[in-house]
């Protein structure tokens, strides 16, 4: 597992996880060609989620930080996996990031931040399955800097990530 991979799953979790998340473990269990299986431990709750970093990486910036694209699985909630991605900078204002699944399959995620999300569980199963059947996702967004970026991420071994997760997780 990359080092910067890491760092930008433990920079996320410590934004989107309460403060008593502090107490909490994270645990690296596997990687899955391009996708690498986490489990996060706070107390008797567990969550699971698997992460990706591009491939490529193209754009007009001249600096941002490590890009990732994560799914979660939420605890409590079964078969219910949320898609986040975080692109390495702060996302301008009611922008969203275009996200296409082997250049025919499109979707988009509303931004806050330094992430974005989609808008409903629908949308989300509806990304998984694309992800699931794909072999490359594409996402461009936009900084508040008005440059913008497309990172280009390998769905090898998306699928077989996404059911140790949900095994993981039960």
């Amino acid at each position: 597992m990359p080092y910067r991979l890491f760092v930008a799953i433990v920079t996320m979790l410590s934004v989107l996880l309460p403060v008593s998340a502090s107490a909490a473990e994270q645990t690296f269990v596997a990687t899955y060609r391009a996708w690498s299986l986490f489990t996060y431990q706070d107390g008797t709750s567990r969550m699971c989620f698997i992460a990706s970093e591009p491939t490529r990486r193209d754009g007009n910036y001249t600096r941002r930080g490590d890009p990732a694209l994560l799914v979660t699985r939420l605890p409590g909630q079964a078969g219910s996996s949320e898609v986040s991605m975080q692109p390495g900078y702060n996302l301008q204002e009611g922008s969203t990031v275009r996200v296409v699944v082997d250049g025919n399959q499109r979707f988009e995620l509303f931004t806050q931040g330094q992430y974005s999300w989609t808008r409903t569980p629908a949308e989300d199963q509806a990304l998984i399955a694309a992800m699931r059947a794909g072999i490359e996702l594409t996402a461009r967004g936009t900084s508040t800097r008005g440059t913008w970026s497309e990172d280009t991420y390998s769905l090898l071994g998306f699928t077989a990530a996404y059911n140790a997760m949900e095994q993981a997780c039960q």
